[in-house]
């Protein structure tokens, strides 16, 4: 017996949903590892008959979870497509979806174009940008410090993981720099280190006074 695809989405939600509280609405849980099959699994009538629509445009159409990106070398397509990227939720009403237009950016070459967090050059790279290699550094600093909380280390190392499959220059240099051969090694330093060089530090200090 074959379903619709408003009945797949339904019997998805009963099976993948949870109640928080009794008699509460089910709800998916945020960030669980399911959540990029889940989507992808919802998302399909909507991405098929999207790409169909962009492939006639000579458009390129993609999504990572809730972010869709259109890309095309004529820009007066781009509002012909926006009209079919509002038009869909309404006809595929199941999805419940509707546009984020506090999100909705319409941008050229000629300006800085992120995307999921990521930095698109004009000459086809990706990078995770500037603020990012900043705020990087700043976390590995206050890791070989000891200021980092140990909590955060392994979020720290996760971050660099992700950052490494953008940019491996950048993050072998950062390890190289803090004494860490790789992003695995990275780890809180010893605290019996940590206590002699604030020793050392505050000796330095006396005799600067």
């Amino acid at each position: 017996m074959r379903t619709t695809q408003s009945e797949s989405y339904g019997y998805c939600v009963k099976t993948c949903a949870e109640k928080p509280k009794r008699d509460a609405e089910l709800q998916l849980s945020i960030g669980a590892p399911s959540s990029p099959h889940v989507s992808n699994y919802l998302m399909w009538e909507f991405d098929s008959k999207l790409t169909r629509f962009c492939e006639a445009c000579s458009a390129e159409y993609t999504r990572y979870a809730d972010d869709i990106a259109v890309s095309t070398s004529s820009p007066q397509l781009l509002d012909a497509i926006e009209v079919e990227v509002r038009r869909l939720p309404g006809e595929l009403d199941y999805l419940r979806l509707s546009l984020n237009e506090g999100k909705t950016v319409n941008v050229s070459t000629k300006n800085r174009r992120t995307l999921v967090g990521l930095v698109l050059a004009n000459d086809g790279n990706v990078s995770i940008g500037r603020e990012e290699k900043r705020r990087l550094r700043a976390a590995m600093h206050k890791l070989t410090q000891g200021k980092l909380p140990v909590e955060e280390t392994a979020r720290l190392r996760g971050q660099l993981a992700f950052a490494y499959s953008i940019d491996p220059d950048f993050v072998n240099d950062l390890c190289r720099r803090s004494n860490f051969a790789n992003v695995a090694a990275i780890s809180q330093p010893d605290a019996g280190n940590s206590l002699i060089e604030d020793d050392c530090a505050d000796l330095l200090f006396a005799l600067q006074d």
